[in-house]
């Protein structure tokens, strides 16, 4: 019996360009009974190869504390995984060698193997998750490899392919106050490996607000002024919407828009209202495109002019928030 270190499974000889990079971000899924679970997804970024494994640190701050991880769905309501092979725990043994054990995308912190460079695991602070792809026929343009990374030819634009769903965790012991994740490489398990076995770099942003990160600096890593303003209105959902910043105030499509009468209403029931008459609006905060004050109101010309530009758009002219010309303090949202 014995065990696949990550490295040892997927040694390539490769390089991949410098400039080949892979952004993983994470953010709440609201559709969770509890709100405690969190999606990780990824995107390839200026790289035409897809990932081939991942080797990460997940922390949380202390007191709270990671109770399971789950490998993600290719799509909701399937049992397919892309990323299924846990190079951390799985145990091959018998004659001929064959899966005794599939394991888990943790990795046993205590695997002689691996020394060191491992984190305690499930019921603490920090997690070590291996995972990665194998399929048949091997090529990137398989139809059982990872999908969504390569998207026709967008893949070398600025923002790279689309962001793809790789795994949840549930947070347990959370606090009253905002947990912090940090997502990090765990380079002595070969951290972030392409399918031509290039490295790349790999733009995980550090600090996120468990909840929601709102208002971020440009890369997204440190919560800005808003944050304060989207406590102070009770962790709004709407903010969080892929779309708000365009006037999509419910995340729900109206016939053939994402922007229509339905946003028209909501923001008009918070126009021009003091902060105080504001609170008690349900929903009210929605309007507040821009997640700013415009005077002494925080919904109001500014926020109705943006509503205005995307009001009965076709849905391909109403980008996420992180396509231009909206990009910066709205690059990371929550995947629902």
């Amino acid at each position: 019996m014995k065990k696949l270190g990550l490295i040892g499974a997927i040694l390539l000889v490769a390089a991949a360009p410098a400039w080949a990079r892979v952004d993983i971000k994470c953010a709440v899924d609201y559709n969770s009974v509890d709100g405690n679970l969190v999606t990780v997804s990824y995107r390839v970024v200026s790289e035409p190869n897809k990932v081939r494994a991942f080797a990460l640190d997940i922390m949380v701050t202390s007191p709270a504390k990671i109770g399971d991880v789950n490998n993600y769905p290719v799509y909701p309501g399937s049992s397919l995984k892309k990323y299924w092979v846990y190079p951390g725990s799985i145990v091959i043994g018998g004659t001929p060698p064959d899966v005794t054990d599939a394991g888990t995308p943790v990795a046993n912190p205590y695997d002689p193997c691996v020394p060191g460079g491992t984190q305690p695991g499930l019921d603490s602070n920090g997690v070590t998750i291996e995972m990665g792809s194998l399929y048949y026929p091997t090529q990137d343009s398989s139809p059982n490899s990872p999908a969504g990374i390569k998207t026709g030819s967008n893949w070398d634009q600025p923002g790279g392919g689309a962001w793809e769903r790789l795994l949840q965790f549930r947070v347990n012991k959370r606090p009253a106050t905002p947990v912090y994740v940090t997502i990090t490489e765990n380079t002595v398990r070969g951290g972030v490996v392409l399918t031509n076995g290039g490295d790349p770099d790999v733009n995980a942003p550090i600090h996120w607000p468990l909840d929601c990160l709102i208002g971020g600096n440009a890369d997204g890593a440190v919560p800005g002024s808003e944050y304060a303003a989207w406590i102070k209105f009770g962790r709004p959902r709407c903010w969080c919407f892929e779309r708000q910043c365009r006037g999509e105030l419910n995340n729900i499509k109206q016939g053939s828009y994402w922007v229509y009468t339905q946003d028209l209403t909501l923001l008009k029931s918070g126009y021009m209202k003091p902060d105080s008459t504001l609170a008690g609006i349900t929903n009210g905060i929605c309007g507040d495109i821009n997640h700013s004050k415009q005077g002494s109101y925080r919904v109001y010309t500014q926020d109705l002019t943006t509503l205005k530009v995307y009001y009965m758009k076709p849905v391909a002219s109403v980008p996420t928030c992180e396509k231009a010309p909206v990009i910066g303090p709205f690059n990371w949202w929550s995947n629902n």
